[in-house]
C-alpha cells in the first residue's frame, strides 16, 4: 500500500499546487481538486486493461493522474500551455487522451460510456467503460435513461459514484430521496461499496466491481463514501469549519502521512521538488497556441447541367436504399433509433428491411432523445459509423444538450484527435396535420454551432448519393434534416419548363433551376418550399418572369454564399422561402452573409417569407393559415418583380 499512499499524495500535492496557482491568478476560469478523494482513481487505475475506456467528469485531475502518472502534461494543460496534454484548449474539466474522456456537463459523458460499452459488446472483446459521477449528479435524468439502457443490454458499463455528500455547497440531505443502492437495484444493476477511509478495502472492491462488469458483461455500480476537504472550486465552501476539520482527522492519506514521514520522507522532497520544476517550466513556456478555423477549399464556381428522368423513385425509397447499401460495404455501421427495427422499420419507414438484413446492427432505443444521441455519440468514438434517428425533428430540443455540449465539441475540445462519425437525422416540418410538437421546423436552433455539420434536404437532393458521401467523409457529427412532405416525391421528375437544372461540383452540392431566358429575380428556396414554388415557374414564364433558384444542402458552404451572391449582383433582387418561424431564422442568416460580401457593391432589394410565428395548428385548415402558401409566394415574387 506504500506506493498506492505515495501516488495519493503525489496528487494530492499537484492539486495543492494548483489552487496556489489559481489564487495568484495564474489559472483562468475555475477549478475542481479532488483533496480527499483521492483514491478514488487510485483503487480503479490497478484494475484497467488495455482498451478500457474511462469517462470522467468535472473533478478528473486525481482520475487522469491515477490511470497515466502525466503531472507534466496535466499541469501544463491547466497552465494553457502547448505541452499540454490538450494543448491548453480542454483546461481543468476537458481533458482526453486515449482511453480517457472528461467533460464539465454534470452526467453529460455518461451515455457516451455506454455508447463505447455497446460499441465493445458488438464487437465481443473484454473491454469495460468507466463512468465517474458525484452524488450531485443523481439529480440528472440522464443517469437514469442510460441505467434503463446499459441493464437491458447488457453493457460492460461500471458507474462510479463518488459520494461526497454534498453538491456544491449543498448537502445531500437536502435533495437526494431514498439511496444509492436502491436506485442501482431499481435497474437491476449490481451495487457495491467502500470508502476512501480504507483504501485498501476500496482497492478490493473496486477489482471486485472490475471483475463483476469485465467477466459477466453486465453493468454495475460503486458507490465510493469519501469527503471533498477543499471546496468544490475555488473558494466558495458554506460547509461546517469543524465537520471539514474531523474530515481531515479521518483522511486516511493523513493518517499515513503522520505515522510514516520517515519512509517516505525522501520521495516526498524529491516529487516536491520537481512539481516546482514543472510549474516553473510551465510558467517560462511561452503562450504560443495559436487557434486555426480548418481550411475551406473554394469550389471554382463550377456547376454540372443535370438531365433528370423520372425513375418512379421517392426520396424516402432512396434514403432506404442509401442505407442498405452503406450496411453492405460498411460492416461495423450501427443505426439506432425508436421503433426503426422490423416489422415497423421507423416512422416513416426510412430503415424498413435494415434489422432482418443486418441483425444486430439496428436497435430499437428507449424513448430517449438524450440517451439516443450521447449513446451514439459514444459508440462513434470507437471508429464506427452511427447512424441516430430522431423520430420527429421537434424531439431533437431534447437532445440538445447532448448536440451543443459534447458532440459538437469532441473534435476541438480534446484536441482534434477525437473522431466522432455520428450522422444525426430526422424528419421536419408541416404540412401532415400532426400538431404542434411533431411539426416545428426548428432547424435555426442548430445552425452555426461550430463542428455541427449542418444538412437540409430539398426537392432535388439526390439522397441515395448524399448519403452514400456522408457515411464515407463524416470524421464529426453531422445533423440532417429530412422534410416529411419530400418522403413521397421523386427527386429526378422533369423540371419546370425553360429551366434546367444545375448541380454544384461540391461533395454536398446545392442545386440550381435557370433558364437560358436569364433571370430577374433570385430565389433561395430551404426545404420542402420548392414543392410550392416549382409549379408557380410556369405560371411567371408565361409573363416573361424568370426566376433563378437556389436548393441549399449544406448551409455551411462557403461556395453556396458565393453563388448566390454573384446571382444577386445581376438580378438585384432575392426572396428566401422558409417554413421556419422568422426571426435569427435560416434565411436570416443567408441574408446576413450575403449582405456582408455584396452590400458595398450593389444595392438589391430582399424578402424573407416565413410561416407566422406561430405554434402549427393540427387542424388542417387552421395549418394553412400558418404555412406559407402557394398565393403567398406568388404575392412575394410580383412584390420583388414591381421593386
Amino acid at each position: 500500500m506504500k506506493d498506492s499512499f505515495l501516488l495519493a499524495y503525489k496528487i494530492r500535492k499537484v492539486e495543492q499546487s494548483l489552487l496556489d496557482l489559481f489564487g495568484k491568478g495564474l489559472v483562468g476560469g475555475t477549478i475542481h481538486t479532488c483533496v480527499g478523494q483521492e483514491f478514488s482513481g487510485i483503487s480503479l487505475a490497478s484494475h484497467l486493461s488495455s482498451g478500457d475506456v474511462v469517462v470522467s467528469n468535472h473533478r478528473c485531475h486525481g482520475h487522469y493522474l491515477a490511470i497515466y502518472q502525466d503531472f507534466e502534461g496535466l499541469i501544463a494543460e491547466i497552465l494553457g500551455k502547448p505541452h499540454g496534454v490538450n494543448q491548453g484548449f480542454g483546461g481543468s474539466q476537458h481533458i482526453h487522451r486515449d482511453g480517457f474522456y472528461s467533460s464539465g456537463i454534470q452526467g453529460g459523458m455518461v451515455p457516451t460510456a455506454a455508447g463505447v460499452a455497446l460499441s465493445n459488446k458488438i464487437a465481443k472483446n473484454k473491454n469495460i467503460a468507466i463512468s465517474f459521477i458525484g452524488d450531485g449528479t443523481l439529480g440528472q435524468g440522464i443517469i437514469y435513461e442510460t441505467l434503463n439502457f446499459i441493464s437491458k443490454h447488457n453493457l460492460a458499463h461500471l458507474i462510479v459514484v463518488e459520494n461526497n455528500f454534498y453538491s456544491q455547497s449543498t448537502s445531500q440531505h437536502e435533495t437526494l430521496s431514498g439511496t444509492i443502492e436502491n436506485r442501482a437495484r431499481a435497474f437491476g444493476v449490481d451495487y457495491f461499496c467502500a470508502s476512501t477511509n480504507e483504501p485498501e478495502l476500496l482497492i478490493e472492491k473496486m477489482g471486485m466491481a472490475v471483475s463483476f462488469v469485465r467477466n459477466n458483461s453486465r453493468p454495475a455500480l460503486i458507490e465510493v463514501q469519501t469527503y471533498r476537504l477543499n471546496p468544490h472550486s475555488k473558494g466558495d465552501d458554506q460547509r461546517d469549519p469543524n465537520e471539514i476539520n474531523e474530515a481531515k482527522e479521518r483522511d486516511s492519506l493523513n493518517i499515513f502521512l503522520k505515522t510514516s514521514i520517515p519512509e517516505v520522507e525522501n520521495e516526498i522532497k524529491e516529487f516536491d521538488l520537481y512539481v516546482d520544476q514543472v510549474i516553473n517550466k510551465a510558467l517560462e513556456t511561452p503562450d504560443s497556441i495559436v487557434l486555426e478555423m480548418d481550411k475551406s477549399v473554394k469550389n471554382q464556381s463550377l456547376e454540372n447541367k443535370l438531365n433528370p428522368v423520372e425513375n418512379q423513385t421517392t426520396q424516402l425509397k432512396e434514403i432506404n436504399k442509401a442505407f442498405h447499401q452503406i450496411f453492405t460495404s460498411n460492416t461495423e455501421a450501427l443505426f439506432l433509433g425508436e421503433d426503426v427495427k422490423d416489422p415497423y422499420g421507423g416512422a416513416f419507414k426510412a430503415s424498413k428491411g435494415l434489422s432482418t438484413q443486418f441483425e444486430g446492427r439496428v436497435l430499437n432505443m428507449p424513448i430517449s432523445e438524450p440517451s439516443l444521441v450521447g449513446i451514439s455519440l459514444g459508440a462513434s468514438t470507437t471508429g464506427r459509423l452511427v447512424f441516430s434517428e430522431i423520430m420527429f425533428g421537434d424531439f431533437l430540443a431534447l437532445a440538445f444538450d447532448q448536440i451543443l455540449n459534447h458532440a459538437s465539441k469532441m473534435k476541438r475540445m480534446f484536441g482534434k484527435v477525437v473522431k466522432a462519425p455520428l450522422i444525426i437525422r430526422t424528419p421536419m416540418g408541416g404540412g401532415r396535420g400532426y400538431g404542434a410538437t411533431h411539426s416545428q421546423c426548428i432547424e435555426k436552433h442548430f445552425l452555426g454551432i461550430p463542428d455541427l455539420d449542418f444538412f437540409v434536404f430539398h426537392p432535388r437532393v439526390d439522397a441515395f448519393k448524399f448519403y452514400s458521401n456522408l457515411s464515407t467523409h463524416v470524421e464529426h457529427p453531422a445533423i440532417v434534416f429530412e422534410h416529411k412532405l419530400l418522403y413521397s416525391q421523386d427527386p429526378f421528375k422533369k423540371v419546370p419548363d425553360l429551366y434546367e437544372l444545375y448541380e454544384s461540383t461540391e461533395k454536398f452540392p446545392y442545386s440550381r433551376l435557370r433558364s437560358d431566358e436569364g433571370s430577374d429575380i433570385t430565389v433561395v428556396s430551404l426545404g420542402s418550399m420548392g414543392l410550392t414554388l416549382e409549379p408557380l415557374m410556369k405560371i411567371f414564364s408565361e409573363e416573361e418572369v424568370y426566376l433563378d433558384v437556389f436548393y441549399p444542402l449544406d448551409l455551411n458552404s462557403p461556395n453556396l454564399i458565393n453563388e448566390i451572391s454573384e446571382s444577386v449582383k445581376k438580378t438585384k433582387k432575392i426572396l428566401f422561402l422558409e417554413e421556419g418561424t422568422p426571426v435569427h431564422s435560416l434565411s436570416d442568416s443567408l441574408l446576413s452573409e450575403i449582405s456582408k460580401r455584396i452590400s458595398s457593391e450593389v444595392t438589391f432589394y430582399s424578402k424573407v417569407l416565413n410561416a407566422k410565428p406561430l405554434p402549427l395548428p393540427a387542424s388542417t385548415y387552421l395549418e394553412k393559415q400558418v404555412l406559407p402558401k402557394s398565393k403567398d409566394v406568388e404575392n412575394a415574387i410580383w412584390e420583388l418583380f414591381d421593386e
